[in-house]
Order: structure tokens, then C-alpha cells, then sequence
């Protein structure tokens, strides 16, 4: 079903409804929507906004074919937004206009293609819902470990992302973002982030369903049998050096590995093998997450080095 219009949510009887809605000419995004007929919470989930993190996709619809017996409101599934990335498996940015759809909230409406995105996301759906989880993976060229990312001046989406539970939750300030432009609507809202490298398995769809589920419980829309979370939510922020040169990367630590200041993190070598430059920790902490492949463009986030973050 193909619809100039998103449905309005809590309109309709109780089911699923899917279909696809087109934006304009060059945009479509297909949905799902499940309906209790019971006014309640409305919650939104994303995926694919990077379209080569594709368990994030295949988390999305798995909740699509398989959705939890809900109790009351109404929960919006977008699956996929950036589709043309998702089938060019293009790490990043949207192929249309070359952006990374999560820098340019909240968009403009005769912009760029991930411009208009935005820009249909922040004027048309989040005034829609009351909170808002946007799932994502780590992208072909990156390895991490399972965390959360919230809006570090959100109070509301702290407790979001504690409540998902991955053991981690990021503090961000950063503008640009699909949770930032939510918070600024006065909706709660998380990134999720599992696995790396483009990859995916039973278990990723698993942990991402297990938090979406303790999450609908905690809005009141979902009475079912949920993992508890287990272990405190640690609150970190991050500071990720940049490549200051194009060439050959050699990580020296893995996941996970402590970092104290002054520490070796990798090297950048030419394509002859000579080192050109040493990558030296600025501060301690903990590897969150990686660049893993061989290559590095100038300015490419090397490392996430993570530590205790203090409100």
C-alpha cells in the first residue's frame, strides 16, 4: 500500500497495518503500525538510518513480523529510512545526496534528500509519538560494544536508555542528531547500538528486542514477560581521536582494552608500510568502539575511547 500521508496514530482499530509512504518523487519509506484500539503510549522505532547496519533492520522487522501482544497505545515501526543505502549496502550516507541522514535534523523541507528526510521525520512523525528509539549497529567499517546513546541534557531519555539496558549508555551533546531533534519535541528518545561490521545474528535481533520489550512494559503498553536488565547502567562519554592523514590503519587495542593517558591506540602507515603517524590516548578510559577496516580517510573517528561521565 502506497500512501502520500502517514497515518495518524490511535485512528485506527486494533492490528498490524503496513504500507509504504511517499514523501516526494525521490523519497519512500515503508512502516509498520500496530494498533491496540486503546489509547495509551505511542512509541516510535527507526532503523536503517545508516543502511549498511543491517541488524538494526532485521531487528525492526522482525518486531514487524513477529510483534508483542500489546495491552494498549500504539507502537510506529519505520524499519528502513534510508532504503537506496540499505540495498547499495552503502556504509553511512544516503547515496542520493551523499549525507549522513543522523547529521542534518531537523532537515529542511526543500533541501537535499536526507534534508527533506529529516525534515518529514522531525515535522510529521515525531509530533506523533510520546518516545522514540532509534535502532543502529556498528556500520562495515566499525566494531563496538553494545551501548546506548542518549541526549545528554534529557533527564527523560537517560532513564529511556537505562531502561533499555545494554550495560553502557552514551551521553551526547551533540546537535544534528534524530534523538536530539526528538528531545527538542519534549519526547524521550535513545539510539541502540549492538554488534559491528556490518554483521548480524539471532542474537543482536534478540538483545534489541529484549530492551524494546522492557521499554513498552515501563510506558505501560506491554504486560509481558520481559528479560529483566541485569547490572547497573554505567553512564560514560567519549572522546574519539581523528585521522590527521589518509592511509593504512593498525589498531593497537581491541574492545574493551583500558586506555590510560599517553598510551599507543594505532598507527596510520602509508601504502609502502613506512609509519607516518602514531595515535597517542589524550586521556583514560576504555575502548567502546573501533574503526576496523584497513583503510582511513583523513578525519575518520579512529577509536571511542569511554569514561565515567559526570552530569
Amino acid at each position: 500500500m502506497l500512501l502520500d500521508k502517514l497515518p495518524q496514530l490511535g485512528t485506527e482499530p486494533s492490528g498490524r497495518r503496513t504500507g509504504t509512504v511517499r514523501l516526494d518523487a525521490e523519497l519512500q519509506v515503508p512502516f509498520a503500525i500496530i494498533e491496540t484500539g486503546l489509547p495509551g503510549p505511542r512509541l516510535l522505532i527507526s532503523a536503517g538510518v545508516h543502511g549498511a547496519e543491517f541488524g538494526a533492520v532485521a531487528s525492526a522487522s522482525d518486531l514487524i513480523s513477529d510483534p508483542p501482544q500489546l495491552d494498549r497505545g500504539s507502537l510506529l515501526i519505520l524499519p528502513v529510512l534510508n532504503v537506496r543505502g540499505f540495498y547499495a549496502r552503502a556504509p553511512f550516507v544516503m547515496p542520493e545526496d551523499g549525507r549522513n541522514l543522523n547529521h542534518v535534523f531537523p532537515g529542511l523541507p526543500d533541501g537535499s534528500a536526507s534534508q527533506r528526510l529529516a525534515f518529514w521525520l522531525d515535522q510529521h512523525v515525531f509530533p506523533q509519538v510520546d518516545a522514540y528509539i532509534d535502532l543502529h549497529n556498528g556500520d562495515i567499517v566499525e566494531d563496538l560494544v553494545p551501548f546506548t546513546i542518549f541526549p545528554a541534557a534529557n533527564q527523560a531519555s537517560r532513564e529511556l536508555a537505562a531502561t533499555f539496558a545494554l550495560g553502557l549508555s552514551l551521553a551526547s551533546p551533540g546537535s544534528g542528531f534524530a534523538i536530539e531533534a526528538a528531545s527538542r519535541h519534549g519526547i524521550p528518545a535513545i539510539i541502540a547500538e549492538t554488534s559491528g561490521n556490518g554483521l548480524w545474528s539471532a542474537d543482536d535481533v534478540q538483545l534489541m528486542r529484549s530492551g524494546i520489550l522492557r521499554v513498552l512494559g515501563s510506558l505501560g503498553m506491554y504486560d509481558g514477560p520481559t528479560d529483566a536488565p541485569s547490572g547497573q547502567e554505567n553512564l560514560i562519554e567519549k572522546w574519539d581521536p581523528k585521522a590527521p592523514e589518509s592511509g593504512l590503519w593498525y589498531p593497537a587495542k581491541k574492545l574493551l582494552d583500558t586506555v590510560v593517558e599517553g598510551d599507543t591506540l594505532g598507527v596510520i602507515r602509508n601504502i609502502f608500510g613506512d609509519v607516518f603517524h602514531t595515535i597517542t590516548a589524550e586521556r583514560a578510559g576504555f575502548v567502546l568502539y573501533r574503526l576496523s577496516s584497513l583503510s582511513v580517510n583523513r578525519g575518520d573517528a579512529l577509536m571511542g575511547v569511554a569514561y565515567p561521565w559526570h552530569a
